[in-house]
């Protein structure tokens, strides 16, 4: 029986244990995948299955529900895989469904929030800019960190709306702050921005029309990408970084030496500054290696005329090194932690005293 799109679903009575049913699964997929012939050419399509198995009563919508979790399950291992539902993958499902609601009600009542962390061009002593880094907060408690809800926000594509959200509220929050602060030297804005969300064929347009409503100066928005903005196709993330620097918009590779990133990919894409991830400024002045490979980064960013930047920058010692290097560009608690708005004021007259 067909349910939706390319899902079915089969029902066999009198299955047998586990074993048996996870058998009969493994077969139904081999059978499925075998390939076949439309007008000369063979095709070969893979098959995931979730399995949910029921001894007593259930209610349909509950076996639909535990086969559709371990489906879900199957598809995230890799396809062609079979998986037979547990407590724990019904569980997480039931997390994940539970999550998605809350996000959704977090994205309604406005319980995101903006914290910004300054970053600190070291040869001349001053802050150039700030990160806008997301919060969820509700009745003054922090629910859950980025690192755990972006995750569910791509896979139910909420993050495109969070990631709107993040560059208007900052556009509009940093524009402010510099007519009121330091409107002859306007600091910099840098969001944070997903893969998922990038890849939308409507993005720059989307930033051309925020910034028009904001009345945000082009030229002081940065958008960081993570190395996964490497798994596009190379020429499409060449075509985005190219309509974002018409725009007069800066592009930021972040998290670099963690993922995809290649010498042909940094070369191809129009980045203008290069984010050295925290993971390796964390031994830097205690292992020797480590410092080696960081000169080479520094000299790699440079022989391409990209700037490096050292994020994760959390001891006296590091941003001395870091300067010996050539990385002048940096950002982590050694010189502050992500503040309010309301706080940056006071920080950035004292980094400049």
């Amino acid at each position: 029986m067909r349910m939706s799109g390319d899902e079915f679903v089969a029902v066999r009575q009198r299955a047998g244990d586990r074993c048996e049913l996870q058998r009969f699964a493994v077969r139904l997929a081999d059978a499925l995948s075998q390939p076949y012939q439309v007008e000369g050419t063979v095709l070969k399509i893979s098959v995931s299955v979730g399995v949910a198995r029921v001894d007593h009563p259930t209610p349909r919508p509950t076996v639909l529900a535990a086969s559709d979790a371990a489906l879900a399950r199957a598809k995230s291992e890799g396809r062609g895989t079979v998986v037979l539902a547990t407590e724990e993958i019904i569980e997480a499902a039931r997390k994940r469904l539970r999550l998605e609601a809350d996000l959704r009600d977090a994205i309604a009542q406005g319980e995101f929030t903006l914290h910004y962390q300054p970053i600190v061009d070291t040869e001349h002593g001053s802050v150039v800019a700030v990160e806008a880094l997301l919060r969820w907060i509700k009745d003054g408690e922090v629910q859950m960190r980025p690192d755990e809800f972006v995750p569910y926000a791509e896979e139910t594509g909420l993050i495109s709306s969070i990631g709107e959200w993040a560059l208007r509220e900052g556009c509009t929050q940093v524009r402010e702050w510099n007519a009121r602060h330091r409107p002859l030297n306007p600091l910099r804005l840098s969001v944070n921005v997903s893969t998922a969300h990038i890849a939308q064929p409507s993005f720059c347009d989307d930033v051309a029309r925020l910034l028009a409503e904001t009345d945000f100066p082009p030229e002081l928005l940065i958008i960081e990408v993570t190395e996964t903005f490497a798994g596009l196709d190379i020429d499409k993330s060449a075509d985005i970084g190219a309509a974002l620097l018409a725009l007069g918009v800066d592009l930021w590779l972040d998290d670099f030496g963690t993922g995809y990133s290649s010498l042909e990919y940094l070369r191809a894409l129009p980045v203008q500054v290069v984010k050295l991830d925290r993971s390796f400024i964390t031994s830097l002045g205690s292992d020797a290696t480590t410092r080696e490979f960081i000169a080479s980064l520094v000299q790699l960013c440079r022989s391409i005329d990209r700037e490096p930047l050292a994020e994760g920058v959390e001891r006296p010692e590091q941003r001395a090194l870091l300067a010996e290097l050539g990385c002048t560009l940096m950002q982590g608690y050694h010189f502050a932690r992500p503040m309010p708005l309301h706080e940056l004021d006071a920080y950035v007259r004292a980094a400049s005293a």
